[in-house]
């Protein structure tokens, strides 16, 4: 990856604005500091603050905030950004006027195991709203769900109680996605293992505006895991259309072979139809993270891994590190956009507003 280019070309930037012609968007790193993940490693006392940053595809920083005290980044694609932790509240980030505020503060007298909160925007008013899902202690594992508007103010909103899920949500990021106006949500155990049957192929879908669960969806015809595989399923929104992105790696997978990802479209949510548009086949020496977006030419942006060798003085080591990167599906090509810091935390959303004064 040495020497790799890190301006993003005059076509892409033509594609971005062309699809969003009044605020181009900007991804959101967050460098995460202290958090609980084996691949991190903590350089701060304080082990629940992180720092987000709002980049842009050149890499550099526009905006900086610190000691945010929470430690997920809802994958959205708004003009606000949303992080939050699992046993807390959600925090607001305005990256435009720099205001921050943090809602659903923990109540120490209610019995919650954690907390869940997607965050979206109602259509077509626009108003911005979160909805939270509490894990109670109870035997059943049963799921209490709230909703609320948020305003300019900062102030707490008044939660709205509203039906459980049809089914225990998982709270994972990767596992919801927030697309025009519905918030959707995979199984608490998704990952399509062969002895889980097919009951984790489903999605719930919740609508900001009636602020009522929708019919279930089936997920797409991936059929079951073979013998020796093994899937990593995730949600995502790629031109404004819900995706379920499959990966599946084999038992070739340890000599550096055996990992595909397939990327499947809803075209049809009544009728639970999917199409499976892309199919990506990564090089020997990357590792597949994430899939960040699907271009209008069919370009992919991906988030990858790979070993790189650092040497000093005293020792020659391998350190994981991520790149952002365009994968081209006719030719297999991948070519370089930029290396992430050392301390990026891996986890990035979408910034649509403008920073322009």
């Amino acid at each position: 990856m040495e020497g790799a280019a890190v301006s993003l070309p005059e076509d892409i930037i033509f594609d971005v604005l062309s699809r969003l012609p009044v605020k181009p968007p900007v991804p959101v790193p967050v460098r995460v500091q202290g958090v609980a993940r084996p691949h991190l490693r903590s350089r701060c006392k304080d082990e629940h603050k992180l720092e987000l940053r709002v980049m842009d595809m050149d890499g550099s920083v526009l905006r900086v905030f610190k000691d945010v005290v929470t430690t997920l980044l809802l994958p959205t694609r708004l003009d606000l950004v949303c992080v939050y932790g699992i046993r807390g509240g959600a925090t607001i980030i305005d990256p435009a006027s720099g205001r921050v505020s943090t809602v659903g503060k923990h109540n120490p007298n209610t019995p919650i195991r954690y907390w869940d909160y997607s965050f979206g925007r109602e259509t077509p008013s626009g108003a911005y709203k979160l909805l939270r899902i509490q894990e109670t202690f109870n035997d059943d594992h049963g799921q209490l769900c709230e909703i609320a508007t948020i305003g300019d103010s900062g102030a707490e909103p008044t939660w709205r109680q509203r039906p459980a899920p049809p089914f225990v949500t998982d709270w994972y990021e990767g596992r919801k996605a927030t697309v025009i106006g519905t918030l959707y949500f995979m199984p608490h155990t998704s990952s399509g293992r062969r002895e889980s049957g097919n009951s984790w192929n489903r999605i719930a879908a919740f609508d900001l505006k009636s602020e009522e669960w929708t019919d279930t969806i089936n997920g797409p015809p991936m059929g079951r895991c073979k013998e020796g595989e093994s899937w990593t399923i995730a949600l995502a929104e790629f031109k404004a259309t819900l995706n379920m992105v499959q990966m599946v790696r084999t038992p070739a997978y340890e000599d550096g072979h055996g990992l595909c990802t397939n990327i499947w479209a809803l075209i049809d949510s009544k009728k639970s139809i999917w199409i499976k548009q892309y199919t990506i086949e990564i090089p020997r020496n990357l590792f597949l993270h994430r899939v960040l977006d699907v271009l209008s030419d069919g370009r992919i942006l991906l988030l990858n891994s790979f070993w790189k060798q650092e040497k000093n003085v005293f020792s020659h080591r391998s350190a994981l590190r991520y790149i952002i990167q365009f994968y081209n599906p006719s030719t297999k090509a991948v070519t370089d956009i930029m290396e992430m810091a050392e301390e990026f935390g891996v986890t990035m959303s979408f910034y649509t507003g403008s920073l322009l004064s």
